[in-house]
């Protein structure tokens, strides 16, 4: 199916090429000067994810923008949703592995999104694990707090660095002068228990409270917006398999998030915090007995994160603009999985089945100073400099234990590493 997308895209890219170029064809124009019309159609228009390093004519690749009319005209209720249809050449789906949100082009979808740079105010989103999958989810952003999202299809490492390979997403929200007032809301939808194999129905719900607010705080006008909303999400229950072999497949979901962003004079600051948990019958492929001393076979994770990002910008002189910036990120993963064939998913000493936990939790904290002088004064050409440093810290950790009585308690893997890393750079 993504094949077939891209194949569209590539055609209408090749079209509309193609008919600009007959548009500007000498021959064919009329003599005289041109008409307004005809100017603004053959003007060259470049639109690009919004960054400080990044400018317009030097755009790689195809963008394309999702504005908040756009999410609300067509019901959008999630970022993987707004890819899928509203932006150009990229495409999200749910992995068969885990269930979580990934997002592609050209054929290449990795699990941990490593290669599509997730970017919310110009906070990357990215770490080692499973983050930006879960920004994706339904649920995981309140969508009415959107301005717009900018999607760069195509190599973006040359104007943002690690992360995108494939493109990028940048997810700009609003601000108070766009989100005026308190503003509260209550979705729910149902989804019936048809068919001889569904045994519960489905039932989804999302809860919202929010708005914004300008004042002043010490003769300083400031902005605050802020929305806080909590999702549930409980899939039909189905069975599945042969008669002699019958299994459930059922999925619940629930997931509080909040997010606020500041505009205090020349700082800007974003702040994301959320927590989703996730409890389903284990999706792997290989025989699972369907109960046991613990009861059926479960796979739970949660996933906490929290994410804060202040930007100070400052014009020393017509010309020359600094810019400084803190960022901070903490994320943690927690997954519990419990089998009974200990053949396929447990330590080789644990036949019977297993319990096993795995922790992931990835601090990490930075810091970046620019400087921009502006030779034309319109920004169509300037000179950047400036110096990034980084601190990530990773500690993981896998332990299985038993499910008979006397089982001891197996450690597989325990990793704690410490990484720094600062460059400097000039365009």
């Amino acid at each position: 199916m993504n094949r077939f997308v891209l194949r569209d895209v590539a055609l209408f890219t090749i079209a509309v090429a193609w008919t600009r170029t007959v548009r500007a064809d000498p021959p064919l124009a009329p003599a005289g000067p041109s008409s307004e019309l005809e100017a603004i159609l053959q003007e060259s228009v470049v639109n690009t994810p919004t960054a400080a390093s990044a400018a317009a004519s030097t755009a790689p690749a195809v963008t394309s923008t999702i504005s908040s009319e756009d999410l609300r005209r067509y019901g959008i209720r999630s970022l993987a949703e707004a890819i899928n249809f509203l932006s150009v050449g990229m495409v999200s789906q749910e992995s068969l592995i885990g269930g979580r949100q990934q997002v592609g082009a050209r054929g290449v979808m990795l699990l941990n999104n490593s290669q599509v740079l997730v970017l919310l105010n110009g906070h990357v989103m990215n770490d080692q694990h499973q983050a930006a999958a879960s920004f994706l989810e339904l649920g995981s952003l309140p969508i009415e707090l959107i301005d717009h999202i900018e999607v760069m299809l195509g190599p973006g490492s040359v104007l943002y660095g690690g992360n995108a390979m494939l493109g990028v997403i940048s997810v700009v929200t609003k601000r108070a002068s766009q989100y005026a007032g308190a503003r509260a809301l209550t979705e729910w939808s149902f989804v019936p228990a048809a068919g001889a194999r569904v045994q519960d129905a489905g039932l989804a719900s999302r809860h919202a409270l929010g708005g914004g607010l300008r004042f002043e705080l010490a003769g300083v006008p400031a902005e605050l917006t802020v929305q806080a909303q909590y999702t549930q999400n409980r899939l039909p229950t189905i069975e599945y398999g042969p008669p002699e072999r019958t299994r459930r497949l059922d999925s619940a979901l629930t997931s509080p998030n909040a997010t606020a962003r500041l505009v205090l004079g020349n700082l800007d600051a974003t702040l994301y915090v959320s927590e989703s948990t996730r409890d389903e019958s284990p999706r792997f492929d290989v025989p699972t007995r369907t109960d046991g001393p613990l009861g059926p076979p479960r796979l739970d994770s949660k996933e906490r994160r929290a994410n804060l990002d202040l930007v100070y910008r400052q014009r020393l002189a017509t010309r020359v603009a600094l810019r400084g910036r803190l960022f901070g990120d903490v994320t943690r993963s927690d997954q519990t999985l419990l089998s009974y064939d200990g053949v396929y998913s447990c330590p080789q000493q644990l036949l019977a089945g297993c319990s096993t936990t795995t922790i992931i939790l990835t601090p990490s904290a930075g810091v970046e100073l620019q400087a921009t002088y502006d030779w034309t004064v319109d920004g169509t050409t300037s000179t950047m400099i400036g110096v990034t440093g980084v601190s990530r810290h990773l500690v993981a950790a896998i332990n299985s234990m038993g499910v008979m009585p006397g089982d001891t308690l197996a450690n597989d893997l325990y990793l704690d590493k410490v990484e720094y890393g600062a460059a400097a750079y000039l365009q």
